[in-house]
């Protein structure tokens, strides 16, 4: 008689599907929500998606709509690695889904590892769709939590 493995794995494991958010993430979001950062919205197809660009910190420059289209023309189609790492680590991409807020995105490394970044929390609270906990807004800004 021959198995599955694969169904046999998934009825054995359950696999959390939505990562819960510590006060340190609520608080990172915060304090970068509250700064003065500029952000552009790109017009999108979904009318229940926000597609949002952001200067990374390591970006001198406030973001311009030339940095948008540059991102566009360029995306996949880099020449070089220099290119790669210029456009692609000095501009983050935050998709926000307003009806269900758990796929929203970023294009930043440290949501690649851990599936939520402060740009994400903190744009959610910037737009109103989430409201942050009050311990998160005791710390004050540029302080780090202990």
């Amino acid at each position: 008689m021959f198995y599955n493995l694969r169904s046999l794995i998934c009825e054995l494991f359950h696999f959390a599907e939505i990562r819960s958010l510590s006060l340190a993430d609520w608080t990172a979001a915060y304090q970068w929500a509250v700064k003065n950062v500029k952000v552009l919205q790109a017009p999108n197809d979904k009318s229940d998606y926000i597609t949002l660009f952001i200067n990374s910190s390591t970006s001198p420059k406030d973001i311009l709509p030339a940095t948008i289209s540059t991102y566009h023309k360029l995306n996949n189609n880099w020449q070089t690695f220099k290119e790669f790492k210029r456009v692609y680590f000095g501009t983050w991409k935050v998709i926000i889904n307003k009806e269900n807020l758990h796929p929203s995105t970023c294009s930043c490394p440290y949501f690649a590892k851990h599936l939520s970044c402060k740009h994400v929390i903190g744009m959610q609270i910037w737009l109103k769709l989430v409201d942050p906990p009050p311990a998160s807004k005791c710390i004050p800004r540029g302080q780090k939590m202990k």
